[in-house]
């Protein structure tokens, strides 16, 4: 009987690891995913299209998943573990979003990266839920709701988005930015005081040759027995203008580096019709509801 009994939990609690596991589907490429058959297929492949070519444009990488339900989780706790598994967004920026919706349980949920939460509130996916997502799940429209849901979080996100370092500081604070300014410090120094050299070294030059002229004046006038002769005061050296440290350091370039952000890579075999994970952790947060 305890043998009966031991298999019988052992058959339920496989069956229950079965039902989780399979409650994950696998997005592969693609930024539509619907397991539930709920889109026709030609708006299936528009929408994809579209947010395939939203997230190549701006970096950023939102994803769309239409599950039959979510294996008797929350769809909080659901949304979270299908952003991780598919590893949405940027590794450092974390800027992954996350359409979900649960046919069984009628749920819909918005996730979104801490990298654009500044952009995408809380306050903002709600609105999109209540009133792009929700009343045309009522109405029973599931295509029109989608894609009402997804254009809505493109449009809030555009090209132009900043999207905050995770750390608070933009990545050339925490390297060599101060390199520049200290290089321009010491060039600065350096003309300076081979100014100062050169000026000494020609004043220099200039007294000794006063000295040089005084002498030769002196032994000419005891030669003809202190008659002063008439004496023609050499020319003054010319002193040769060195550049200012301002025209100096016009020679010196500076060197700037530019970071660009690298969109979703492609293979040579497919379209716009998918993109690679960010390696991303995702999680943040986001907003959901019934209909």
């Amino acid at each position: 009987m305890r043998g009966i009994v031991m298999g019988l939990m052992i058959a339920v609690s496989g069956c229950s690891a079965t039902t989780a596991a399979a409650a994950i589907p696998d997005r592969g490429r693609a930024a539509v995913v619907d397991v539930a058959d709920a889109l026709p297929e030609e708006a299936e492949r528009a929408l994809n299209d579209r947010v395939v070519s939203w997230n190549r444009s701006t970096g950023h990488q939102l994803a769309v998943a239409i599950v039959p339900d979510m294996g008797g989780q929350d769809v909080k706790t659901y949304g979270y573990q299908l952003g991780r598994a598919w590893k949405l967004g940027d590794a450092k920026r974390n800027d992954g979003v996350l359409l979900l919706l649960a046919m069984r349980e009628r749920k819909v949920r918005i996730d979104v990266g801490y990298g654009l939460e500044p952009a995408l509130t809380d306050a903002r996916t709600g609105q999109i839920i209540r009133f792009e997502i929700v009343p045309k799940l009522t109405a029973g429209d599931v295509p029109a709701a989608i894609a009402a849901g997804a254009d809505a979080i493109m449009a809030t996100l555009p090209a132009s988005a900043v999207v905050p370092h995770p750390t608070g500081r933009d990545d050339r604070s925490s390297s060599w930015w101060w390199l520049p300014y200290v290089l321009s410090l010491l060039a600065g120094g350096v003309i300076a005081f081979w100014l100062r050299r050169q000026m000494r070294g020609d004043r220099q030059e200039a007294q000794r040759a006063l000295e040089t002229a005084q002498r030769h004046v002196r032994a000419r006038y005891h030669a003809l027995g202190g008659r002063t002769p008439a004496v023609t005061t050499p020319p003054a050296k010319t002193l040769a203008v060195a550049p200012s440290p301002a025209d100096a350091g016009s020679g010196w370039a500076t060197s700037s580096s530019s970071s660009s952000s690298s969109s979703p890579s492609s293979s040579s075999s497919s379209s716009s019709s998918g993109f690679d994970s960010g390696g991303g952790s995702f999680g943040g947060g986001g907003s959901d509801s019934s209909w």
